[in-house]
């Protein structure tokens, strides 16, 4: 069995979740990714990629402060060689998101 069908049969693995919120992200759906990602995080919550994830999907929901707080958990959490984390949180603080 693969794991795109054991994901279909568990849904509460996390991957699945950060996958589907990646889905809604593309779709437009910041609300729904927003959720499906709080999902995964709440299942792995010291996985720093699903923290990245989120805290992206929170600055396109506009969320700002909120994502500034879940990215810098992921860049403490985010081993030396993993810069996604910080990298968002750089352009976050420096972009014209707050404005």
């Amino acid at each position: 069995m693969n794991i795109f069908m054991e994901e279909k049969m568990r849904p509460d693995i996390s991957v699945f979740h950060n996958g589907l919120s990646y889905c809604y992200q593309k779709l437009g759906d910041f609300s729904k990714a927003t959720e499906e990602a709080k999902i995964a995080v709440e299942l792995d919550p010291e996985n720093h990629v699903y923290l990245t994830d989120l805290g992206w999907t929170l600055v396109e929901a506009k969320r700002f402060d909120e994502a500034e707080a879940v990215l810098k958990k992921a860049v403490r959490l985010s081993p030396p060689d993993y810069d996604l984390a910080k990298n968002n949180l750089e352009e976050l603080k420096g972009g014209d998101f707050y404005s």
